[in-house]
């Protein structure tokens, strides 16, 4: 079969634009998402603000500080651009956690036991009670009309606080030779740490029955110290404060007998108190600011965003849509807008690839030849 040099030619040309198809599906544009943080306001509390709840337009804050208004902040938030102080009430104890519901605030004040202020004038906050049996309160949460407190050395005590003014304890547990420093409750468990023991480690307690608790699993290492646990789905976010750590630890408690760490993430600062919703961590990371991580592979997480004004410590978020509420110790409280930009890019071709479209080229004309060579001897 005689093979016509138009032949060749046609064929090299076919090839060379298939060359150059191939070569420029790098630069297609493609879209991603850049997520933005900017501050929207910012108000002081005169203290070191520590922990924050938000209900409505009015956030609580726990402020440390051993003065006035160390204790109970309350912020008017309707403008966030303008937050502004409505009052608060001085405790002493330095409580540096809360949690309000039913226009009750209950503060944990260590060795002043957990006070019990009404907030439905928060312009007014007033004490109507108080719980102290010589422990040390440091973290409480509400269920209905329980309250469950953490009282370190003295375990965990449930109080009913059907009426709050005067509550009563109903039952008592303990670890022995243990503390019981904090704890998040999800359904009918309970997730402890006992930071700054020997033995410290995360405890998971059913709760179903408050009088007739009973551990149903552990996670326990020497080296690690953990402290603010944090439960989402299937996983638990604790920090780690051992010292020279301040790593934030992912375990999989899906099976509360079969506790496993799947990751760990740690970038220089010191994780705080962990918020966690969709595939999103925020975590304040002390002096690093809130940072932001993607747990979609929660055995990888992606820090995909920070803000750091380059003060203050970041101690606690709460996360409200795409807002998010910092307790920024001695800067107060901050304010910011969490929201994700569109962006077009467009990867042009290299140098390489060029490199690689004319080697192609000569590698296509050479085949061309040698398949009319061989016809020609045929």
């Amino acid at each position: 079969m005689k093979v016509s040099s138009k032949m060749v030619i046609k064929c090299f040309f076919f090839i060379l634009i298939l060359n150059v198809g191939i070569t420029n599906c790098k630069s297609l544009p493609m879209k991603t998402q850049n997520l933005v943080l900017k501050e929207l306001g910012q108000i002081d509390t005169n203290g070191e603000a520590y922990d924050v709840q938000v209900i409505g337009n009015i956030a609580y804050v726990a402020d440390t500080t051993d003065d006035n208004p160390g204790g109970l902040v309350i912020i008017d938030i309707s403008d966030l651009s303008n937050p502004r102080k409505l009052s608060s009430y001085y405790i002493e104890g330095l409580p540096s956690s809360l949690f309000v519901t039913k226009e009750i605030a209950y503060l944990p004040a260590k060795d002043e036991g957990l006070q019990i202020i009404n907030v439905s004038d928060p312009t007014n906050p007033k004490k109507i009670g108080v719980h102290y049996d010589g422990g040390y309160a440091t973290h409480v949460q509400v269920i209905g009309d329980l309250v469950y407190v953490a009282d370190n050395g003295d375990g965990l005590e449930i109080l009913n606080v059907s009426d709050p003014a005067h509550p009563t304890e109903l039952c008592q547990y303990r670890f022995s030779g243990r503390y019981f420093h904090d704890f998040f409750i999800r359904d009918s468990l309970m997730y402890v740490t006992d930071h700054r023991t020997d033995y410290t480690g995360i405890r998971v307690l059913n709760i179903s029955d408050p009088c007739n608790i009973f551990e149903v699993g552990n996670y326990i290492r020497s080296g690690i110290d953990f402290i603010y646990p944090y439960v989402y789905n299937d996983y638990l976010f604790a920090a780690d404060h051992h010292v020279g750590s301040g790593k934030l630890r992912i375990l999989d408690v899906h099976d509360p007998t079969n506790i496993t760490q799947v990751s760990e993430f740690h970038d220089g600062g010191s994780a705080m108190q962990t918020f966690v919703e969709g595939n999103l961590a925020y975590v304040p990371d002390f002096k690093e600011g809130l940072e932001i991580l993607d747990i979609s592979d929660p055995s990888n997480p992606v820090e995909i965003g920070q803000y750091y004004d380059g003060s203050g410590h970041a101690t606690d978020v709460f996360i409200i849509d795409d807002i998010a509420f910092v307790t920024d110790r001695e800067d107060g409280l901050e304010i910011l807008e969490i929201s994700f930009n569109d962006t077009e890019t467009t990867s042009n071709s290299s140098p390489g690839f060029n490199f690689l479209f004319v080697i192609g080229g000569f590698i296509s004309l050479g085949l061309v030849f040698l398949v009319a060579r061989k016809r020609k001897l045929e």
